[in-house]
């Protein structure tokens, strides 16, 4: 006769203990339907939200010996899942950084005495803005850019949310694109001005 399970711990320990399959549903059919809300809040399409949460409970699978060290299954399941989430959407972002990392890079090239003078201006530039970031987005953004920690990493030094640090990283990102922007337009009037 198939055992039936009423409550998260006994399913638990039957997992731990047994690979219990059946205890595996019961977790599964206790926790589904709110990973999913929670999956499909941050990735708003439905068949990206259910891959993610199949995702997580296929995780669970993996990590079940260790279910006993675990103290609020439905708090590690949110985080698993929100994890899971952001990592789906990290791809799109570092893409991002990527490209902010390669034009900035761009600007450092020295191949004349000029453009040499330029690019110390564009660095100096660039750091003026850098410190005009709140402490807490410079103190991230630092940290991503220039000791190369993941988000994961940073959010667990700064005791903070992994979604506090990718909010923080994209303020920093959208406003230092504006003041590369807006460096351009000045270093473009600048040459104007020598052909007049």
């Amino acid at each position: 006769m198939k055992q039936r399970f009423f409550d998260i711990k006994s399913a638990i320990k039957a997992i731990v203990k047994y690979d219990d399959v059946g205890a595996f549903e019961f977790i599964f059919n206790s926790f589904y339907e709110r990973l999913f809300r929670i999956a499909i809040f941050y990735l708003k399409i439905k068949e990206q939200a259910e891959d993610a949460t199949s995702e997580v409970f296929s995780k669970l699978w993996e990590k079940r010996k260790t279910l006993n060290g675990i103290k609020s299954l439905d708090k590690y399941l949110f985080t698993m899942c929100r994890n899971q989430c952001i990592q789906n959407i990290r791809n799109r972002r570092h893409l991002d950084f990527d490209n902010f990392k390669l034009e900035f890079n761009q600007q450092l090239v020295i191949d004349t005495p000029e453009s040499q003078i330029i690019s110390k201006e564009f660095v100096a530039f660039f750091n003026e803005h850098i410190n005009k970031l709140s402490p807490k987005c410079r103190l991230i953004y630092l940290m991503v850019k220039d000791d190369g920690l993941k988000y994961k990493e940073v959010a667990h030094l700064l005791n903070i949310s992994q979604k506090t640090v990718e909010n923080q990283m994209s303020k920093a990102l959208s406003q230092i694109r504006k003041s590369i922007k807006s460096y351009r337009v000045c270093q473009a009037k600048e040459e104007q001005k020598e052909f007049f």
